[in-house]
């Protein structure tokens, strides 16, 4: 996979991530439950490592493989 390639990837799952994140954490009338819970603290941890990928300023072909593929199952 190309740096682009990674780059995009990346991109999108920031994205969908931050969307998730936003939608997770807005008021509503319920708590969340167990699965929300569990949910919204994946999504944390996986923006976190994007953090920490652009830190860096690299991404492995690895951690782009489980970042899209964690995002994706969410």
């Amino acid at each position: 996979m190309t740096k682009a390639e990674a780059n995009q990837m990346i991109d999108y799952c920031y994205v969908h991530l931050m969307v998730m994140k936003h939608y997770y954490e807005k008021t509503r009338e319920f708590p969340l439950d167990i699965i929300e819970t569990g949910n919204l603290e994946q999504i944390n941890e996986l923006l976190d490592d994007i953090q920490t990928g652009i830190d860096k300023r690299q991404f492995t072909d690895m951690e782009v493989t489980y970042i899209t593929e964690d995002t994706n199952q969410l």
